[in-house]
């Protein structure tokens, strides 16, 4: 179950742009290059954090939390509103990442936040059934096999997967729902 949560936008910073062309806009328009879309995710940030924490800590009383964040930024903010919560930072030494991985493999840790360049490969975590992803890029493969290390054979409720981002960043979703929806057609 994928559930979007829009944050909106100040759109007050578009009127101080020019696109290419020497044209003024508005609002924003959700157009995101490389360089607009991380430029929109430091504008959103503490906003997309907030919402992500509101909604791990509720799920994380009944269920098992994995929040999927793509910079040390928002680690740093997602710790500082979820304190009890456990992060998996690349640059930890190595024996300290797998002791948190598996902790939180064997039930040890209710609410962890990584990066998918970190945990969204080969791991198993069928128990837990909640995922949020606070920052979502064009790239499908990490959000589909971070996806898939709740959703895995042996999972007999469904997951839920919250996705949280800023509504300057809607084509990267339809993008990324395009995607999927061709991934499944595959399959």
């Amino acid at each position: 179950v994928f559930n979007p949560h829009i944050i909106a936008v100040d759109h007050a910073r578009a009127w101080d742009e020019v696109d290419d062309r020497g044209q003024a806009s508005l609002l924003i328009t959700g157009r995101t290059s490389a360089t607009n879309m991380h430029r929109e995710k430091l504008a959103t940030l503490k906003q997309r954090m907030a919402k992500a924490a509101e909604l791990a800590l509720y799920h994380a009383a009944n269920d098992f939390v994995i929040v999927w964040c793509e910079t040390n930024a928002e680690a740093d903010e997602l710790r500082r509103l979820m304190p009890e919560a456990v992060e998996v930072r690349g640059n930890e030494p190595l024996d300290i990442k797998r002791q948190k991985l598996e902790d939180f493999s064997n039930g040890k840790i209710r609410l962890l936040i990584t990066k998918p360049k970190i945990a969204a490969h080969g791991l198993n975590w069928q128990h837990a059934g909640t995922q949020i992803w606070t920052s979502i890029t064009h790239k499908f493969e990490p959000f589909y096999q971070g996806y898939k290390r709740s959703h895995r054979f042996g999972r007999t409720e469904p997951v839920t997967c919250h996705i949280v981002y800023a509504e300057s960043e809607g084509d990267i979703l339809e993008n990324l729902t395009a995607k999927h929806e061709a991934h499944v057609e595959m399959q």
